[in-house]
Order: structure tokens, then sequence, then C-alpha cells
């Protein structure tokens, strides 16, 4: 089982990045704000996308997919615009593929949803 999601293929893009905070906020009644964090590090969200693959980058994608059990799994992805590493996990329970180029060997696109794995 491979353990980084890349060494399958490079996404075409990053579409989306969320940073998150958990932090609990109280106003008082007389208007005072005090806030409480939650969360020593932000976790990071990520939205991925597979553009034009062919139908083996596909198989790797989805074998890739089952073997980290959907949401179950963590892994190491590497952010195509920082370079940095997170470890992750799928955000998603399902495998959603489109075809966009319907013909003897299809050609695909795949979006994923990723969760930052923060450690305790």
């Amino acid at each position: 089982m491979a353990a980084d999601l890349n060494s399958i293929a490079e996404p075409n893009r990053t579409v989306k990045k969320t940073i998150e905070w958990q932090t609990t906020v109280k106003r008082w009644p007389n208007g005072r704000r005090t806030a409480r964090r939650n969360w020593t590090n932000s976790l990071k969200h990520f939205e991925i996308e597979y553009d034009g693959i062919d139908l083996t980058t596909l198989t790797a994608l989805e074998t890739f997919f089952n073997a980290h059990q959907g949401e179950y799994a963590t892994f190491t992805f590497t952010d195509n615009h920082t370079g940095i590493t997170y470890t992750v996990a799928f955000g998603q329970p399902t495998f959603d593929r489109t075809m966009v180029i319907a013909n003897s060997r299809g050609v695909y696109k795949v979006q994923l949803k990723l969760v930052e794995d923060v450690p305790s």
C-alpha cells in the first residue's frame, strides 16, 4: 500500500485549502468577550483535483482510497503550492469519478477532499 498520495500522481491543482481553528468564545452581559483556544494547532482541509487522467491512474487512486478504507486510515500528502507534506485522511466516505471523454480508453476527472490529522 502506497503511503503517499503524491506517489500515484501529482494532482493537477489544489482547488481549495482551508485553515480551521477551534475556539470557544463567550460574550458577557457587559459586552466583554473571552476566548479559549481548544486546539494548539490549526487544522488544514484540502480539495484536490486530478483532471484528464487515464484509466490506469484512476484505478490506482481508487485502489489507494479503498486501501485506506475511505476516511479511516491516514497517509501523507504534499501540497503542490507550498511543498509542505501533511499527514491526512480522506475527508469523504465515497470515491466519485467523472468520465470527461468517453472513448475506448476513457479520460477521467476525480476530486478528493483531505483533512489533516493533527497529532494529540
